[in-house]
């Protein structure tokens, strides 16, 4: 029997600080929210035949169409609805090892604990001064895409060492590692946001 409906649990972020947005009308206690999309009325979800497809259109809809927009949306399940059918979960399940996944209720304090511990390996690298011209570089950079510190250092390589330190890792079970990448871009902007000082993200 072709799938025609399946529920889409997703929750959204601050664009900028990946904090979990208020909302008035949750689905679950963690604060996401359930929407049914019914492939057969909905054009948007029109050609979708997998879970995945969903979810990337889901996301795609609310955060790539809406580049500017103030929050992200994130999937965190999508469950098929078949007729008469019990309703169940068919995302991929966790590895057994302890991985961390950014699209998830705890993502805020990932990001911030990531934000602060690439501050710290980047000072370690680069010292001082070099740190010091990252800064005023990147102050007068006018495309937010570039970081210098990539003008000194691997610093790829030095947020790879970050996610070390805290026992984070890139987890490949879902969508070749895309959701840990969104977790790193935002723990990047928000130490270059600070000017890379631990000390004004903690406060």
């Amino acid at each position: 029997m072709k799938i025609r409906k399946y529920v889409v649990t997703a929750r959204a972020f601050d664009r900028e600080t990946g904090e979990p947005a208020p909302t008035r009308i949750t689905d679950h206690p963690d604060g996401s929210r359930d929407e049914t999309i019914d492939v057969a009325t909905n054009a948007l979800f029109a050609g979708c035949e997998t879970i995945l497809e969903v979810k990337r259109k889901y996301e795609s809809f609310w955060n790539d169409l809406n580049p500017n927009s103030e929050h992200v949306v994130f999937v965190s399940k999508v469950r098929i609805v078949g007729d008469g059918e019990t309703t169940k979960d068919i995302l991929p399940k966790p590895k057994p090892r302890v991985t961390v996944r950014f699209r998830s209720i705890v993502r805020a304090d990932m990001v911030k604990a990531l934000a602060v511990e690439f501050c710290k390996e980047l000072l370690e690298c680069l010292g001082e001064e070099k740190m010091r011209e990252v800064v005023a570089r990147n102050a007068a950079e006018t495309d937010d895409n570039i970081c210098h510190s990539h003008d000194f250092c691997d610093a790829n390589q030095v947020m790879l060492d970050a996610m070390k330190k805290l026992g984070f890792e890139l987890d490949d079970g879902l969508d070749d590692g895309e959701n840990n990448h969104e977790g790193i871009n935002l723990a990047w902007d928000l130490a270059k946001k600070n000017s890379f000082q631990r000390q004004k993200i903690t406060d």
